[in-house]
C-alpha cells in the first residue's frame, strides 16, 4: 500500500503501528547550492528514531537518535549527486521506530518519522510529491522470506569486513543439521522424544534485527550489554527500598549481554531422513545495524535445572548515605513522639491538684472567700488545700 501526500506524514499514523518501517520517497531537482561543499547536506529536522538514506537507489548513510528524543539528522550528499545540478534525483528515506519508552506520559501522543522540515543543500523540499509505503519488502511475509533462497534473489558470498558498513543487510546461513543429529545419537537422545535437547541461536556477534528458520519467524533480537561494574556494590546486588534508581535495582551479570540466546524449536528443523536424506536448513538474518554473521552458531542447552544458589541475586540494603538519612529521620520521629508524650504527661499532672470552683464549692472555700460562678472573673486567688484568699491579686479561674 503506497500513500501519496504533498508532505511527509507521521509514521505511526501511516503504519497503524503494525510495522517498524516506513519508506519516504521523493524526486527533486538538485539545487545550485549543492556545488558549494559546505552546503552539501541533507537535513531531517525532528526525525526519529532511525533513518537510512538512499540517493538514486544507492545507500548513503544511517543515523539514529538517542533514547526516545527526536533529533536532527544530517547526511553528507555524495559528490556524484551534488554535481547533478538541475537534474532530478530520487531520494529514499527508510524511517525506523525503536519502540516506546516505558512509563512515558501521554503515550497516545507519541509521534515518529519525518516530523520537521527536510532540507537539501539549504533548500526546503518538505512540500512536494511524497510517496510513503509501510514495511520492508517480504519482511512481514514469512513465506516470502522462505522463498528468498530461490533463484529470483541474488546472493553474494560473505565478505570478511562487509559487516562494518552500517546498513540493512540480509544474511542466508545454511545450518549443518547433520552435526546436531550425530550429537543426539552420541548422547542417546535421538529416539527419546521426551528428552530431546533444546537448541538456541547464539547471536552474540550481531546487534539488532530479526530471525527466520526455514520460513518460520523466530522473532527479534537485540544485543544489549548490562552496565559495567563501577563502584563498591557487588554485581548481583538487589534492593527495592526507597526511590527507584536503575543503577541500584537488581544489578546482575555486569557487562554481559542481557540476552544472546534465542530459542530454536526442534520442530522447525528439517532433519535428514530416509525420505529426505539431503534435507537443508536455512537461517535468514535481517541485521539492521552491524554484526559479524560468521560467528552466529547453534547452541545446545546442557542442563534443565535452575541456576545454582550462587547465581541468585543478593538482596542488600541501600547505600550508606541513604541508610544514614533514613535512620536520622526515624530517630527524629521517635524523639518527637517521646517529647509529645512527656509534655502530655506533665500537663496532666499539673492539672490534677486543682478543684474547679463553682457555686456548690462556696462553703468549702472558707468564710472570707468570695465564690464566683464557673467561668467568670473573680478577685480571689484560692490557695490549694487552705481555703484562704488574697484579695490583692486578680485571677481568672474556671
Amino acid at each position: 500500500m503506497t500513500i501519496e501526500s504533498d508532505h511527509p506524514l507521521e509514521q505511526i499514523d501511516v503504519t497503524d503501528d503494525r510495522t517498524d518501517y516506513l519508506w519516504y520517497r521523493t524526486r527533486v531537482k538538485v539545487p545550485k547550492s549543492c556545488l558549494t561543499k559546505s552546503e552539501r547536506k541533507l537535513v531531517l529536522e525532528d526525525a526519529g528514531d532511525v533513518a537510512f538514506v538512499y540517493f538514486d537507489e544507492k545507500f548513503s548513510e544511517m543515523k539514529h537518535g538517542r533514547h526516545d528524543q527526536l533529533a536532527t539528522f544530517t547526511f553528507d550528499l555524495p559528490d556524484k549527486i551534488a554535481k547533478k545540478t538541475g537534474e532530478a534525483v530520487d531520494i529514499a528515506i527508510l524511517s525506523q521506530t525503536m519502540g516506546m519508552a516505558h512509563n512515558q506520559q501521554h503515550m497516545e501522543a507519541y509521534k515518529r518519522g519525518l516530523l520537521g522540515s527536510v532540507l537539501l543543500c539549504g533548500h526546503n523540499i518538505t512540500q512536494g510529491q511524497w510517496l510513503m509505503r509501510p514495511g520492508l519488502e517480504d519482511v512481514d511475509d514469512d513465506a516470502a522470506v522462505a522463498d528468498s533462497g530461490s533463484k529470483s534473489v541474488t546472493w553474494h558470498p560473505y565478505a570478511a569486513r562487509s559487516h562494518e558498513q552500517k546498513t540493512l543487510r540480509w544474511y542466508a546461513i545454511e545450518l549443518d543439521v547433520q552435526a546436531l543429529v550425530d550429537d543426539e545419537k552420541k548422547q542417546g537422545l535421538l529416539d527419546d522424544p521426551e528428552n530431546y535437547p533444546r537448541y538456541a541461536i547464539d547471536m552474540a556477534s550481531m546487534t539488532k534485527g530479526q530471525l527466520w528458520i526455514n520460513g518460520h519467524h523466530l522473532g527479534r533480537y537485540w544485543l544489549r550489554r548490562a552496565p559495567e561494574k563501577k563502584d563498591y556494590k557487588p554485581c548481583q546486588w538487589c534492593g527495592y527500598g526507597g526511590w527507584f534508581w536503575p543503577d541500584n535495582v537488581c544489578r546482575q551479570h555486569c557487562g554481559e549481554y542481557s540476552q544472546r540466546y534465542y530459542h530454536l524449536p526442534r520442530s522447525y528443523l528439517q532433519l535428514p531422513s530416509k525420505a529426505n536424506p539431503q534435507a537443508r536448513n536455512f537461517l535468514y538474518v535481517l541485521e539492521e545495524l552491524e554484526g559479524d554473521a560468521e560467528d552466529i552458531s547453534v547452541a545446545r542447552r546442557i542442563s534443565t535445572q535452575p541456576r545454582g544458589h550462587h547465581d541468585r541475586p543478593i538482596h542488600g540494603s541501600r547505600p550508606t548515605l541513604w541508610a544514614l538519612f533514613t535512620h536520622v529521620c526515624a530517630f527524629a520521629v521517635l524523639a518527637g513522639a517521646a517529647g509529645l508524650a512527656v509534655a502530655a504527661y506533665k500537663h496532666y499532672k499539673a492539672r490534677e491538684g486543682y478543684v474547679p470552683i463553682g457555686e456548690h464549692d462556696s462553703t468549702t472555700a472558707g468564710a472570707n472567700a468570695d465564690a464566683a460562678p464557673a467561668g467568670s472573673a473573680s478577685n480571689a486567688n484560692v490557695n490549694e488545700g487552705t481555703g484562704n484568699t488574697e484579695g490583692n491579686r486578680d485571677s481568672n479561674t474556671e
